[in-house]
């Protein structure tokens, strides 16, 4: 067997040829793969893909295929780590989604092999983005009643481990391989304290539950069969009547089809909502759902993305608190807790994510939304993303939808939050938004940095602040991966394509409101605009929430997962 060494670890890492002979019946493995597409992004990032190729012998970061385990039909999508590290792009991305589709198509078992260092760097955030594309794929072929098993090799880190590679029926994993959220030398640079050896070990997530079994290679064929032998074979359950999906809901009683977010002078965008889908399928006889901005919507901006992270980062920027302050009737939920008041920018009494009912504009919903002020002291950790599912299925069950508030500067970066499973807890709450029968509406209010952010991502419609943004991590952290140091995070930021323009083109995001000229670093002018821009922010939001509402629910699910499946540039 042919090896190679990780360069931050001595585990011998079994090359993937090697890895898949061992595992599947001989002479059974068919190749899905074809020549991959990439994105012309620069000259020095074809050499780096033709370099990439040249030492690997792979094409691409992702191989997929299916064959056969102890006779048992499987669907595989494996990482190839001598490829750029693992690390997915756009063309990685579509392979692997379109492998999955096919096995829920063909109604195979998965099983993935991932073994990398995250999200694309070089591809910023449309890369990034593909990491909800791929967790959709998923989460479709779960909800079919077909089995998905996953085999974390050594390494397995970033966007890749806080989405689909934790989101496995069965999970096993590698002994001895380096399972984490960020490498250990990005921790470090970010927080300045080094991780503990035995942090991102398999062994750790297993004590914690996430991992089911520690399972060498040699052993990994007769593991597989072992739970194929259960799960794709006997007698199954059928699935509930509908899907499992809750009844559908009544709109509230609102009326008025359109909404005026402007405020003095500050130029919000009019919103005119109308029809019955955002994409997709579309009932008989229903118009599509089309979002139509008058006025100042420009189809890019000169905002230089730097100066956008700097503003979002302001200390006196408005946040979830003065978002919350105009809805009416907030009811707390489970440990939510919005502190005793902010001092210099940080509370360091309250709980990152909040979660609440509330009518909002006299909408009702349940909002689920990221701190600012208490973000300075405390990052999100695993219990705060467990509150956030936990109010997803509230809404579930009261059938009401969900609002998400964006603004975060990461997940928790620590020895304690890796132990628990930072990124698995990212994983679940996004599969949970991307499945959950009601509507959600999203908005991105300021910062949007890494996993935390993505996780409150998935909705039916996004709407987003002109300065906010989205990145794999934070452009320092960025800056250290390419140049080993956090000197280039300004050039990172502007070369990530993060802004919320570049959102809308990508189509991830369906609104973006100006914020106002002058203030700090770009933001509103004083207290009074800042109270207008925020209420304006909430009468838009609203008049999302009122539409989706109003759409018809397999129409709206539909379009839910046409959209993630279409996050391209």
């Amino acid at each position: 067997m042919t090896t190679r060494g990780g360069p931050a670890s001595t585990v011998k890492r079994p090359h993937l040829d090697d890895l898949l002979g061992g595992l599947l019946d001989a002479g059974t493995w068919r190749c899905w793969d074809r020549v991959p597409e990439q994105p012309v992004l620069s000259a020095a990032y074809g050499q780096d893909l033709a370099r990439a190729t040249e030492r690997s012998g792979a094409d691409e970061a992702i191989r997929t295929g299916e064959g056969h385990v102890g006779g048992h039909r499987v669907a595989v999508v494996a990482s190839e780590y001598g490829f750029l590290g693992g690390s997915v792009g756009m063309a990685a991305a579509r392979r692997a989604t379109a492998a999955i589709r096919r096995a829920t198509a063909q109604r195979q078992a998965l099983l993935a092999l991932p073994a990398s260092g995250g999200t694309r760097i070089h591809e910023g955030t449309p890369a990034f983005l593909q990491m909800l594309t791929i967790s959709s794929a998923i989460a479709e072929h779960r909800a079919a009643g077909l089995p998905y098993l996953v085999y974390l090799r050594h390494p397995t880190t970033g966007g890749v481990l806080a989405s689909w590679a934790s989101l496995g029926h069965v999970t096993f994993a590698e002994p001895g391989a380096l399972v984490g959220f960020l490498g250990p030398r990005v921790v470090e640079a970010l927080t300045g304290t080094p991780l503990g050896p035995d942090a991102q070990n398999p062994e750790t997530l297993r004590l914690a539950g996430l991992v089911d079994a520690l399972v060498a290679p040699e052993e990994l064929r007769e593991s597989v069969q072992r739970v194929l032998n259960v799960v794709a074979g006997g007698s199954p359950v059928p699935p509930p009547e509908h899907g499992g999906a809750a009844e559908p809901m009544a709109a509230p009683e609102i009326s008025g089809a359109a909404i005026g977010a402007n405020f003095s002078g500050a130029g919000l965008a009019d919103v005119e909502l109308s029809g019955s889908n955002l994409s997709g399928a579309v009932p008989a006889g229903s118009e599509p759902f089309r979002i139509t901005l008058s006025g100042s919507q420009p189809t890019g901006s000169g905002r230089d993305p730097w100066m956008s992270v700097l503003a979002t980062r302001a200390p006196d920027r408005p946040g979830l608190r003065e978002f919350l302050a105009v809805a009416s009737d907030v009811t707390l939920l489970g440990a939510s807790d919005l502190g005793r008041g902010v001092s210099q920018g940080m509370d360091t009494s309250g709980t990152p994510i909040v979660t609440a009912l509330a009518l909002l504009r006299g909408t009702p919903c349940v909002v689920i939304g990221q701190d600012r002020s208490v973000q300075r002291h405390r990052r999100i950790g695993v219990a705060d993303l467990d509150a956030a599912r936990d109010a997803v299925r509230r809404a579930a069950d009261l059938r009401l939808p969900v609002l998400t508030v964006i603004d975060t500067p990461g997940a928790e970066l620590s020895e304690a939050a890796e132990r628990h499973g930072i990124a698995p807890a990212i994983a679940r709450c996004l599969a949970t938004l991307l499945t959950t029968p009601v509507p959600t509406v999203s908005v991105l209010l300021g910062q949007g940095t890494g996993g935390a952010a993505l996780a409150l991502l998935p909705a039916d419609t996004v709407i987003a602040a002109e300065d906010a943004w989205l990145a794999p991590l934070p452009p320092e952290g960025a800056s250290v991966i390419m140049y080993r140091d956090v000197g280039h995070a300004a050039g990172m930021a502007r070369g990530l394509r993060i802004t919320a323009h570049d959102l809308q083109r990508l189509g991830a995001v369906d609104l973006v409101l100006p914020v106002p000229d002058g203030g700090v670093n770009g933001g509103p002018r004083t207290a009074a605009d800042t109270r207008g821009w925020v209420a304006g922010l909430a009468e838009t939001a609203a008049g999302c929430l009122r539409a989706v509402v109003g759409l018809d629910p397999a129409a709206r699910l539909a379009a839910r997962r046409d959209r993630h499946n279409q996050l391209t540039p």
